[in-house]
């Protein structure tokens, strides 16, 4: 299942009107599985998450409110529109998750790019640097963040924040192909510096951030210039 982000004109009965980069794109009923209308949710209207779904395709969603009644999982997302979904379908249900703040839901305080040559790429959040789905070591993740060489974001932490983690390596769309090197700091303070070719199996970062103050993340470049380097740091979070 894939998405995008654009206005949405007249839905009918044979197509979704979708407004995509100043084009108008008619979209056949049969090949959308929903639309879901942006909503703005303020500090005084949000109700806070207690649990993280993760579904047996790879997508994962938050709920203020989940019960589980026969065969059937029943919940509400942050919006406050309900979802019931088979239990067969899910492949976890997190409780520790309203301890978790994903970095794809942060904004960074501080962001850079020097490309290596003419050529910019911008971070994603949520999808792969071509706009898909982030897929690291054959497993496809719905949070995370996509950085090309040589990007470096620089994240302000909370007093309540104890460990950063993240599923790290080059995207699959890439196949073998991309080296980065890449440097995790906080507050000046290397805590992992290292390597990661298209060649390596996924890794698992788990860092202790404790007492920080700020969080930082560079990807530079390896050792055959910028080609193919698409970083993806997938499941990017920070635990409390």
């Amino acid at each position: 299942m894939d998405y995008l982000d654009g206005v949405v004109g007249e839905i009918n009965g044979k197509q979704v009107n979708f407004l995509l980069d100043g084009d108008e794109i008619p979209v056949p009923l049969e090949r959308v599985y929903g639309v879901i209308f942006f909503r703005k949710v303020t500090s005084r209207t949000a109700t806070p998450q207690v649990c993280q779904v993760a579904l047996r395709g790879g997508d994962t969603f938050g709920l203020t409110a989940v019960s589980v009644e026969g065969n059937t999982c029943k919940g509400v997302l942050a919006g406050g529109a309900k979802v019931s979904l088979p239990v067969d379908r899910l492949k976890r249900l997190d409780f520790a998750a309203s301890r978790i703040t994903y970095l794809s839901a942060m904004t960074p305080r501080d962001v850079e790019h020097v490309p290596y040559f003419d050529v910019t790429w911008k971070y994603r959040r949520d999808r792969n640097l071509d706009g898909g789905p982030l897929k690291v070591g054959g497993q496809r993740f719905a949070r995370g963040l996509a950085l090309h060489s040589k990007t470096r974001l620089v994240y302000s932490l909370a007093a309540r924040h104890r460990r950063f983690q993240a599923w790290m390596g080059i995207d699959a769309l890439v196949g073998r192909r991309g080296n980065v090197h890449v440097v995790i700091s906080a507050d000046g303070k290397t805590l992992l510096e290292t390597d990661v070719k298209g060649t390596d199996k996924p890794r698992l970062v788990d860092l202790d951030v404790t007492g920080r103050r700020q969080l930082q993340i560079l990807v530079d470049f390896g050792g055959d210039l910028d080609i193919a380097d698409h970083l993806d740091l997938a499941e990017a979070r920070l635990i409390r």
